[in-house]
C-alpha cells in the first residue's frame, strides 16, 4: 500500500501457530482487505454470511463481494 491509501493493523495473539482454523481466518480476513482474489475462492464459498460492521451490513455469498470475479 502507499502512503496515500489508508492501512489496516492486525494484532495477532501470540501462540496461533499450532490452530490452522485461525490461520486460515488470518489468511481470508487480509485477503479481503487486500482483495486477494484466490485466497478468497479457496476459502470462500457460496454460502459464506459477512457481517460489514462498521458499514452495519451484511454481505451474503460470495458473489456478492463486489471486487471478487467468482465467473
Amino acid at each position: 500500500m502507499n502512503s496515500s491509501q489508508s492501512k489496516m493493523k492486525l494484532i495477532v495473539p501470540k501462540g496461533c501457530d499450532n490452530a490452522p482454523r485461525k490461520q486460515i481466518v488470518i489468511e481470508f480476513t487480509v485477503a479481503l482487505v487486500m482483495r486477494h482474489n484466490d485466497v478468497i475462492k479457496k476459502y470462500g464459498d457460496e454460502s459464506i454470511v459477512w457481517d460489514q460492521l462498521q458499514e452495519n451490513k451484511k454481505v451474503e455469498s460470495l458473489s456478492s463481494i463486489h471486487y471478487c470475479d467468482t465467473g
